[in-house]
């Protein structure tokens, strides 16, 4: 059972990549019709472009959550554990880390849109103040900021927690996916076929 949900997690993993994909072929096609309508602003568009980030958002999360999911169950395995190269299922995530250091954070913002300003309390707790200058975005000097569901260029900005969360919705991001799912999968490259991976990942690429 415990090999059945190992390669279950595996295969989730490489199907949020994928959906993160879908969901910036989205975010593309709704950028491209605002460019070639600039002066027709259709609000199902710009819906639909809302739509996609929020979904990346959540992708970004499971992704994460199937990749601790296979980590914790190919350690309890007897049979896998001892294969696993511990230094790549290390560095997937170390990189992870690296690139989505406010997965949570936005994740929740999302999540929890609904809860974030229910009251005086939690408005007070989820605003933002200060200043901002990252990944793009300048906010000047503020207090009691509130930012949801906002969209400047490719990236989704909300506040969560007293901070400015993010999410890039880029091929970029897409690409770092991509590299985390690859050096995770490769720890896998000892393992006997009993565990199936998806195809043309971890131990098919090293044969």
């Amino acid at each position: 059972m415990q090999i059945r949900l190992l390669s279950r997690a595996l295969y989730a993993m490489d199907r949020r990549h994928k959906d993160f994909i879908s969901d910036l072929r989205l975010f593309e096609c709704c950028n491209t019709q605002h460019i070639a309508m600039p002066n027709y602003r259709s609000q199902n568009i710009a819906d639909w472009q809302y739509v996609a980030c929020r979904d990346a958002v959540m992708n970004i999360f499971n992704f994460r959550n199937e990749m601790l999911a296979a980590n914790d169950l190919a350690n309890k395995q007897p049979v896998i554990a001892p294969l696993l190269t511990r230094d790549l299922l290390k560095a997937s995530h170390r990189k992870f880390d690296e690139y989505f250091p406010e997965y949570v954070g936005i994740r929740h913002a999302v999540g929890h849109s609904g809860e974030l300003a229910k009251s005086i309390e939690s408005f007070e707790e989820n605003s933002f103040a200060g200043t901002y200058d990252q990944n793009g975005i300048q906010i000047p000097d503020t207090s009691n900021l509130m930012i949801s569901n906002t969209i400047s260029g490719i990236t989704y900005i909300c506040t969560f927690e007293g901070k400015v969360v993010h999410c890039e919705v880029s091929q970029t991001t897409a690409n770092k996916l991509l590299e985390v799912k690859t050096i995770f999968y490769s720890a896998f490259r000892a393992v006997p076929r009993v565990l199936t991976l998806p195809e043309g990942q971890g131990q098919t690429d090293h044969q």
